[in-house]
């Protein structure tokens, strides 16, 4: 709502970006998120999550996952938020 096809998107770290930009990243977030809740669901662990890149695969393809936060972090920042909304 609060932003349209002009709007520049300045990041914390690099380029300058833009809605399209934004929503493919949200895409990303939304699907690591259903992907991890999914194994949680099956009962598996932290170290199984860390380990199982078939969680981040889709965008391990694309480059992602190769800075400071790489695939690991990544899976494992999720699972631990996730397994603290859950009891």
């Amino acid at each position: 709502m609060l932003i349209d096809e002009d709007t520049k998107i300045i990041p914390g770290h690099g380029k300058v970006s833009n809605k399209e930009e934004y929503k493919n990243f949200l895409t990303m977030l939304e699907t690591l998120r259903d992907n991890i809740q999914k194994a949680i669901d099956n009962n598996k662990t932290e170290d199984d999550v860390k380990v199982d890149s078939n969680i981040t695969k889709t965008y391990d393809d694309l480059g992602y996952g190769s800075g400071f936060i790489n695939s690991e972090r990544i899976r494992l920042t999720f699972y631990k938020s996730l397994k603290k909304e859950k009891p």
